[in-house]
């Protein structure tokens, strides 16, 4: 008959306690502390992002310009492992392997169907008086998408005229002792159409061939003397 009257006390004692601690002592009481019952909405203000057109931000910045790699538009180019009138790689004439040299080309223009290039010696005969040029080197059937020409190779479907030396393909710069300084010159012609020319054609019959179907080309001179 006792425990009721202890859970009373207890219970009447509890509840003093809480009263006094929420009193503060000034006469008022405090509230209660209000525990939210739901999340405040997601924020959902679009986030800003870097223009991608290279126009500025809202901040003053702008994304960098896009640089081309080669050139778009211009005349076309001829590019060889030396600068353009600096002497030639001994490696490429008959004081070395004697081997033809890489070479590339940049913008090609519209149309063109077919590449040729030409090497020729400028000072081994008097074109002006109606002789022929020394031919060292022609070979046509390049693709004009493939912009380069690996060292010492011709690419399936390439075919090569026979110089002036009498061989077919490539015959490096072999000017005469002491005969001076000789210009050489490569010619890149980006042509209407392909040639229908056979393997071993000679240089005086595909030259001017090669010229008849040029709708654009481009020079890289170089120079060699023994």
């Amino acid at each position: 008959m006792e425990r009721p009257i202890i859970r009373t006390t207890i219970a009447a004692a509890f509840a003093v306690a809480l009263l006094a601690a929420c009193d503060s002592g000034d006469g008022k009481t405090l509230k209660d502390t209000v525990v939210p019952t739901t999340l405040p909405p997601p924020d959902t203000t679009p986030i800003e992002s870097l223009p991608l057109d290279g126009t500025a931000d809202p901040a003053g910045d702008s994304a960098p310009p896009i640089v081309p790699t080669e050139p778009v538009d211009g005349p076309m180019q001829l590019i060889g492992p030396w600068n353009d009138g600096t002497p030639i790689d001994g490696l490429y004439t008959c004081d070395g392997v004697d081997i033809s040299p890489a070479l590339s080309w940049l913008s090609v223009p519209d149309g063109a169907v077919d590449m040729a290039i030409v090497m020729v010696d400028d000072d081994a005969a008097d074109v002006a008086a109606g002789e022929d040029p020394v031919a060292h080197w022609v070979i046509a059937g390049l693709d004009p998408e493939s912009i380069t020409l690996v060292e010492d190779d011709v690419p399936i479907g390439a075919i090569q005229a026979t110089n002036s030396f009498g061989e077919v393909g490539w015959t490096g710069p072999c000017p005469p002792t002491g005969d001076g300084t000789h210009d050489y010159r490569f010619e890149l012609h980006a042509l209407a159409q392909q040639v229908e020319l056979g393997d071993g054609v000679s240089a005086s019959e595909i030259l001017p061939y090669l010229e008849d179907l040029t709708i654009a080309s481009a020079e890289l001179t170089g120079t060699y003397d023994r």
